[in-house]
């Protein structure tokens, strides 16, 4: 069925930076998340569909711990009660929604043991892996990823495996998959670590970067677009050997192409797009070589100024180079070090890390994994004063989280973009919401344009701040925020009037909307009053409301 959708962009603003400094806090004992031991790797996803991001830890030695967002800066471990009850030596874990049906499903990859799949149904998971043809999956996996290697609309996994052949698991139209790592070329049987799925060259399809330990060359994989990939690591400047661990994505310089940053025993190193012909290492030009026993990074914009940091795990007990995590802060022409926060830059054995806004407060925050005795960690960022928006994109032609897709957008001059992952830095999956801070001096986005993974491009021109997320659906034009927040004070008079409390503006109209974007109402406001002479179903609502130079966003349900 066809549904009608408005001119809606609903941006979030944030809260961010507080004299120039970046702050955060541990907020670890107050979440109620409570893991020690041997933590490699944490996912980001919505598994219950409510509008707040969970947390899946993935454990060695004992069953894996989920952590449901109860949406008040708390989590409850639900792991047992929603079917994820084996346990298995878990390195690495991904939410992935496989079947197209709006729920994330669970890869799960072990050490020593097999693999496991879990389907989610409404909420409660299935251990499905034989069902779906995932078998002879032993090895000690190092890196789970996904991406739509062959565009037809579905989500293919890719599994690293040290001094193994790596695995393609190649989606069947949701049904079960198949390993077609020999037809795709992707063979790899190096010390894989981490890897990473992205359109390097900005061709249409996904390109395969794998890093490697013990001193064998890094792969770069070209997508040819015909189910197979050509390696071009040597050619495009990709083909270091060192001790590499982790991996991530993301526009560096701002110019719209994804740069590449990998984590390293000795100094890591920071890879410049060249338009997709080739990759310049400038990681001491731009003073980011780290000398740490490195594991996760992440490239993410933690003071919201609209250009991407860095942040760094390391194993600060390793014998040999030590440092504790690190945050490099963009400053266009390079970087600087954030090293006075002790929350930041805590000496543990840092190994994965992820991103997730947990609060909702529009900026990043920041969950760490760390083995041996030291608790994983949750570091709330606490920064003021500047605006931010994310970005949930569903795909129709595409798979269903748009993962692939590429967000570009541009401002007051300013490009900003990046682009959907599943899998990245070492072990790890963050936010599949993209995150873009706004600098303080842009009053409105003046294009965003989405580049879908089945080749569409959805293009949205001024966009004017709310306090909500964007939601844009594929071959829609327009879209509106499921988990909208209460910007403005109002009252409800009766079941279909509502009293607006907020003199600093003047509201003119209205539109009622479900929460799945069909458009219900419209009308005018007289006198700070909204109402309506229709019956409606019983649902939950979002009421626009706009005005001349503001438009706001509040959350109803009707009996």
């Amino acid at each position: 069925m066809s549904k009608t959708y408005a001119s809606i962009l609903l941006f979030l603003f944030s809260s961010t930076l507080c004299g120039g400094q970046v702050q955060f806090i541990d907020v670890t004992e107050e979440t109620g998340i409570s893991i020690t031991g041997s933590n490699y790797g944490i996912a980001v996803g919505d598994f219950d569909n409510d509008g707040w991001e969970d947390l899946l830890f993935s454990m060695y030695r004992s069953r894996n711990y989920l952590y449901k967002n109860n949406g008040d800066r708390t989590f409850s471990e639900v792991g047992m009660e929603v079917g994820l009850t084996e346990e298995e030596n878990t390195l690495t874990s991904i939410f992935v929604d496989f079947d197209n049906d709006g729920d994330l499903d669970i890869y799960a990859g072990n050490s020593d043991g097999p693999d496991h799949f879990y389907i989610n149904d409404a909420g409660t998971f299935k251990e499905s892996s034989w069902d779906l043809n995932i078998v002879n999956s032993l090895g000690q996996v190092r890196s789970v990823n996904a991406a739509d290697v062959n565009n037809d609309g579905f989500i293919d996994i890719y599994i690293s495996r040290p001094n193994l052949e790596n695995i393609l698991w190649i989606n069947e139209a949701g049904k079960s998959f198949t390993n077609l790592v020999y037809l795709y070329g992707l063979t790899s049987t190096e010390v894989a670590q981490g890897s990473i799925f992205c359109d390097i060259d900005q061709d249409g399809d996904q390109d395969l970067f794998l890093v490697h330990d013990d001193k064998k060359k890094n792969i770069l994989y070209r997508n040819n677009g015909d189910e197979s990939f050509t390696e071009v690591g040597a050619e495009m400047g990709f083909d270091f050997a060192g001790f590499g661990m982790g991996i991530d994505v993301g526009d560096i310089n701002q110019d719209g192409w994804m740069d590449i940053y990998l984590t390293n025993l000795y100094e890591n190193k920071l890879y410049i797009n060249n338009n997709g012909t080739t990759l310049s290492e400038v990681s001491y030009e731009m003073k980011v070589d780290d000398l740490g026993m490195a594991w996760s990074t992440s490239l993410e914009d933690v003071d919201n100024d609209g250009d991407k940091d860095i942040y760094i795990s390391n194993d600060t007990y390793f014998q040999g180079p030590s440092r504790p995590n690190v945050l490099y802060i963009n400053n266009q022409d390079s970087f600087s070090i954030i090293d006075t926060n002790t929350v930041l830059t805590a000496p543990y054995a840092s190994y994965g890390h992820v991103f997730s806004d947990i609060d909702q407060d529009g900026d990043l925050d920041i969950i760490v994994a760390n083995i041996k005795e030291d608790k994983s960690q949750v570091l709330l960022n606490t920064s003021q004063n500047l605006k931010s928006a994310r970005i949930k994109l569903i795909g129709s032609q595409s798979n269903y989280e748009a993962i692939g897709a590429r967000v570009v957008i541009h401002s007051g001059g300013s490009i900003l973009a990046d682009q959907v992952t599943a899998g990245q830095g070492y072990a790890s999956q963050s936010s599949p919401m993209l995150h873009f801070g706004i600098p303080a001096e842009y009053v409105k986005i003046d294009s965003l344009t989405v580049f879908w993974p089945s080749g569409s491009i959805s293009t949205l021109r001024d966009v004017f701040p709310s306090t909500s997320p964007i939601i844009i659906e594929e071959g829609e034009t327009t879209s509106i925020s499921a988990h909208a927040h209460n910007e403005i004070s109002w009252k409800r008079l009766n079941s279909k009037t509502f009293l607006i409390e907020d003199d600093q503006e003047e509201y003119d109209r209205f539109e009622l909307y479900s929460l799945d974007g069909r458009k219900f109402y419209e009308g005018k406001i007289q006198n700070h009053i909204i109402t309506w002479d229709t019956s409606l179903p019983s649902l939950s609502y979002t009421i626009l409301i706009r005005g001349k130079y503001k438009q706001s966003a509040i959350r109803i349900i009707l009996p």
